[in-house]
């Protein structure tokens, strides 16, 4: 039975309504739904009325006796988000363990491992399951049950419930010395299925990272050691690799193993045994990297080997995926991949192209006998020089310092796509990653993230209102964007640094030194309010915050401040990379 089907028809009218009001807001008109939850959600109803959060000891968190990891993890990144803003601490409790005399009750799970929640869906007639509203799915609903008040927060499948747990974090507002929340009607669902951030494993593992994949509701990693996956003979670091595997299984994330394969005969075993070394510490696909490395030798020997190495760890269909390589992941209609998308098997294998999804890709893949969709592997950002880094964002502070970027729209990347031309993206991929940009995730992740979880809806500025909101506080939205537009505008009146070649910083044109110095006066100001109000709000920590954010954005003015009264051409500021 289709949702639609179980619920009044006064309410399907409500949702279209609501649906629509939504969508309004995808187009520029938010401010009249304020929804506040960072992904807009597609069925949004607001009753006009608020509820307030109950304090520890008369409310709880509280999750099924059957609960996941994954949904444990959403309780206690619950409890942590809102004792990190709110300054309360919700106790957790599982299942019938929870005291009696509750007042309200954050419930959270799946019908399968949470016998209340299975019971309430049931009684108020909440359709929740993998068809509906399908996976990675969510409800939100506000219920009263035997006298409490309960915050029904659902997931078609685990991570549908650390997502669930995330919106309606984003509902809760403070008001005079109490926390309280809109009495709404939330379901939503991602338009494309699969999000991912393959990245190398230092990167992964860095402090706050994991956070910022949670935020962004990526679903899907890998483990490489190198931009190109492990090579047969490299040393995979077990412990290292086995903690970025059990990090991403707590939340609910698949992870591939990822090796190089290009490879000749006299290697091909030995890129097995990697590939076996990997499914032992967890993994759960394979991933055949050629990429820059090149077309192998007898490639599709290989690639058969695998195949049915993968069968026999029940590794199969979308399990497996792969770069081609350079040339063949650029393009589609090449000889190698005419040769290798009909292998048997490998035909169902996810394959990544760095071309934007489009119908002509999706007719090119299905001629050379692909039956998956392609998956769209975009390098991205790619944003040129600033005062502190060279083109594509590569720092050249001293002591491994990093430089700001601004948040970047996915047109700063390869191919050049544009939102109106990504809006349909569901019909030519159903699985896109990033790729690049060593720097702050939030502003990665939350980009990709936001956008492929409802490219039809997409909203660019929403969008970054929701990265600032994340990064510096609610309040702080509108100074954060007025830093990033000022910073936009200031960095076209210089020559910027290349790619690696130069570090030279001068004015375009001297008329326009007065404009430079405004638009720096004008960022300082704002960095000032930043300081001063964000750490309070910030969800991503002080450390963090200051680290990653107000160090390189003051950083920032000071080196524009120098290039701006230098008679000539400046050397920038030192050498080095990020770390």
């Amino acid at each position: 039975m289709r949702w639609m089907d179980a619920v009044p028809v006064v309410l399907c009218l409500a949702i279209v309504m609501a649906v629509a009001d939504v969508r309004a807001a995808g187009e520029g008109a938010q401010e009249k739904t304020a929804c506040p939850i960072m992904f807009t959600p597609k069925v949004y109803h607001d009753s006009g009325k608020t509820a307030e959060l109950l304090k520890p000891g008369d409310a709880a968190i509280v999750i099924g006796a059957q609960a996941t990891e994954p949904e444990r993890f959403a309780a206690e990144r619950l409890q942590g988000l809102i004792e990190l803003r709110f300054k309360r601490k919700l106790p957790i409790f599982v299942g019938a363990k929870k005291p009696a005399d509750l007042k309200q009750v954050v419930l959270l799970g799946q019908r399968e491992t949470n016998a209340t929640l299975d019971a309430l869906c049931g009684k108020n007639r909440i359709e929740l399951s993998e068809k509906s509203p399908g996976p990675d799915g969510f409800v939100i609903e506000i219920l009263e049950d035997a006298g409490k008040r309960v915050v029904l927060v659902g997931g078609s499948n685990a991570r549908g419930v650390i997502y669930g747990q995330e919106a309606f974090f984003d509902l809760l507002r403070r008001e005079g010395d109490r926390v309280v929340f809109p009495v709404a009607s939330v379901r939503d669902w991602p338009t494309i299925p699969w999000r991912g951030r393959p990245t190398n494993v230092d990167i992964h593992l860095r402090e706050g990272t994991f956070d910022a994949y949670t935020r962004s509701r990526i679903n899907w990693l890998d483990v490489r050691r190198t931009g190109l996956g492990y090579a047969w003979f490299s040393k995979i670091d077990k412990p290292v690799a086995k903690q970025l595997i059990d990090e991403a299984h707590r939340r609910g994330m698949f992870i591939y193993g990822t090796v190089q394969c290009a490879e000749k005969p006299a290697d091909f075993d030995k890129v097995v045994k990697k590939f076996q070394e990997l499914i032992d510490l967890g993994v759960d696909g394979l991933w055949l990297s050629f990429d820059d490395r090149g077309e192998g030798v007898d490639a599709p020997v290989l690639i058969a080997q695998i195949i049915e190495f993968g069968k026999k760890h029940n590794m199969t269909g979308r399990k497996i995926a792969t770069t081609p390589p350079s040339g063949s992941y650029q393009f589609i209609k090449t000889e190698w991949n005419r040769a290798a998308a009909p292998l048997k098997d490998f035909c169902d294998a996810q394959w990544f192209f760095t071309r934007p999804p489009c119908a002509e890709d999706l007719k090119a893949a299905k001629g050379i006998g692909l039956k998956s969709l392609p998956g769209w592997s975009h390098n991205w950002p790619r944003p040129e020089g600033g005062f502190l880094h060279y083109a594509y964002g590569r720092s050249f502070r001293p002591k491994g310092k990093r430089p700001y970027h601004e948040v970047m729209p996915l047109s700063l990347g390869w191919g050049e796509p544009q939102y109106e031309d990504l809006r349909q993206a569901r019909e030519h991929t159903d699985m896109v990653l990033l790729w690049g940009g060593a720097w702050a995730e939030e502003y990665l992740t939350g980009v990709m993230g936001i956008w492929a979880w409802d490219p039809e809806g997409h909203d660019w500025e929403r969008t970054r209102g929701a990265i600032y909101a994340t990064v510096f506080g609610a309040s702080q939205v509108e100074t954060a964007r007025a830093y990033d537009d000022k910073l936009i505008a200031l960095k076209k009146l210089f020559n910027l640094p290349d790619r690696n070649k130069s570090k030279r910083i001068w004015l375009k044109d001297t008329k326009d030194r007065p404009a430079a110095l405004k638009l720096i006066a004008e960022m300082d100001g704002l960095l000032k309010i930043l300081e001063a109000k964000a750490p309070d709000e910030s969800l991503v920590g002080a450390e963090r915050l200051e680290r990653l954010y107000l160090e390189p954005m003051r950083a920032t003015i000071l080196a524009a401040r120098e290039a701006v009264d230098a008679e000539g051409p400046t050397e920038a500021e030192g050498t080095g990379s990020p770390k």
